[in-house]
């Protein structure tokens, strides 16, 4: 036997608020009211929020575009392409609880590895993605990525 425990890097909560303040940022830019998720690695929520006047279903909504993020290590939006329409494993995939395959939802890397995830909704799809970049790149330029 090799290895006993592996070492994984998480997303710290500090990280998380850099990039929730940068994607409420963003929201407030577009004029538009999002719900946000940020998970770590393991699809545990580290930051949330629900902007004034968001709908309420984008709580859970943002929460699965960053679940389906994290769990897949690719953007939410990607499945569209990945998925061959009809296809059983398509229908199997989109039918389990808690995945969205729209855009809005990225994983969050540094060198290499995901570290967690961030999932937008409240605005169009491009909108979500847009402002989940946003996050996505406050994190990069606080480390210098």
């Amino acid at each position: 036997m090799s290895d006993v425990a592996i070492s994984m890097k998480s997303i710290a909560s500090s990280a998380a608020m850099v990039a929730l303040r940068s994607v409420v940022k963003k929201a407030e830019d577009l004029d538009i009211a999002v719900s946000v998720a940020i998970l770590d690695r393991f699809g545990h929520a580290v930051a949330t929020v629900h902007m004034d006047g968001a709908f309420l279903p984008s709580r859970g909504i943002a929460r699965d575009k960053a679940y389906t993020a994290v769990g897949f290590r690719l953007p939410s939006a990607r499945w569209e392409d990945l998925l061959p329409k009809g296809s059983s494993i398509r229908e199997s995939i989109m039918h389990q609880p808690g995945m969205a395959f729209f855009g809005g939802g990225l994983p969050i890397e540094i060198g290499g590895e995901v570290i967690g995830s961030i999932g937008v909704s409240g605005g169009s799809e491009s909108q979500d993605e847009s402002c989940a970049k946003a996050g996505i790149d406050a994190i990069s330029n606080a480390v210098g990525a």
